[in-house]
């Protein structure tokens, strides 16, 4: 579920490749000269049982999803399996278009580079005349829950020698959900860590509209709803969760900050799951997550940058008394931990990548 966003959703469609191919995970981008910021993502390399059999029994599979790096395994392209799949999931509405036509209007767009279905009832069907936003988000599960996702990359550069394309993000939902759900049975029952994260997520919107756009979108980038779902779990890890009790939330904010104004001072926030060793034993991960690289969050803004967030968003605390008076605030804040930034939910069925014409 999107975060403040009620009646909008991302659902990942889970993708099968060609049964005969071995596919290799690699989150080992330290040492490929990527900038700071983009390490956390991924390659998704592709074997064949024989090299000779990419140009006979795969070749209409590479031609269509792959790239050819020298010397090295066939890579998935995120950007080639998103072409495939906006055609597919338009053919697919195409079909059952009819079946729903009486009940809603059904609309496949292309959005800012995203895959957006929407979905408006007829009045006639329903007592509220609302409409439901859907992004489809095709992805590849690594094991133990844990998926890659194909991103527009748009125009991300990262220099002459590598293409954004071969990259994908890791999206950690089910973990997230299971960490939460252990961090519950630990804190009291009217805990207000949920409540602490959609407030200072409200802090964050409020003071950016008093930016220009350029201030406007560091200030997002570096207090992204990621980083601040990962800042207060590492927070609720320190212990102590008596403490969230819903009497001391105002404490709790302020620790919340507190905790974001140190990380950002240091140029600090490690991610939660990759190459991490504090995580509990209760939450399962693939080896592949478990031997990354350690990943820092914040790696990539410059000194001076996150220093000036820093002193901006002590300055926000006095808007925090404004906002907890907001009934609104508090709203749907049981769904704000479905998924890493607008992944949340997978799909009932999985989507195949054909192995030989793939406009099938």
């Amino acid at each position: 579920h999107k975060i403040n966003s009620p009646n909008s959703f991302d659902i990942l469609i889970p993708l099968k490749l060609p049964p005969t191919l071995q596919l290799q995970i690699d989150f080992g981008l330290h040492d490929m000269g990527l900038p700071a910021w983009f390490r956390g993502n991924a390659l998704c390399k592709l074997r064949a049982p024989k090299r000779s059999e990419w140009g006979r029994q795969y070749k209409n599979f590479s031609d269509s999803f792959c790239m050819e790096m020298d010397r090295a395994p066939r890579h998935l392209s995120s950007a080639l399996v998103l072409k495939w799949f906006y055609s597919k999931m338009q053919r697919c509405l195409n079909v059952i278009r009819y079946r729903f036509e009486e009940r809603c209007h059904i609309t496949l767009s292309v959005v800012e580079d995203k895959l957006i279905l929407k979905i408006l009832p007829k009045s006639d069907y329903v007592c509220c005349h609302i409409s439901m936003s859907v992004r489809l988000i095709p992805a590849i599960h690594v094991g133990d829950s844990v998926f890659l996702i194909a991103q527009p990359w748009g125009r991300t550069n990262l220099g002459p020698y590598l293409k954004a394309e071969i990259f994908w993000s890791a999206n950690f939902s089910k973990q997230e959900q299971k960490l939460l759900s252990w961090l519950k049975t630990l804190a009291p029952d009217n805990s207000c860590h949920l409540k602490c994260l959609q407030i200072v997520k409200a802090l964050r919107d409020l003071k950016s509209s008093e930016f220009d756009k350029k201030c406007g979108t560091q200030w997002r980038a570096i207090l992204s709803s990621y980083i601040l779902k990962t800042a207060l779990f590492h927070l609720l890890l320190q212990g102590n969760l008596e403490s969230w009790d819903d009497k001391f939330l105002l404490d709790r904010i302020g620790d919340l900050i507190e905790f974001l104004k140190d990380s950002l001072q240091k140029q600090c926030l490690m991610h939660l799951f990759l190459g991490s060793s504090t995580i509990p034993d209760i939450v399962t991960v693939p080896k592949s997550v478990k031997e990354a690289s350690p990943v820092n969050l914040l790696a990539g803004f410059d000194r001076n940058t996150l220093d000036t967030v820093s002193l901006h968003l002590l300055h926000a605390w006095k808007d925090v008394h404004i906002l907890i008076g907001n009934n609104n605030v508090h709203k749907n804040v049981n769904r704000e931990f479905a998924g890493q930034d607008g992944c949340s939910h997978q799909g009932s069925a999985a989507q195949t990548l054909v192995k030989h014409d793939p406009s099938v």
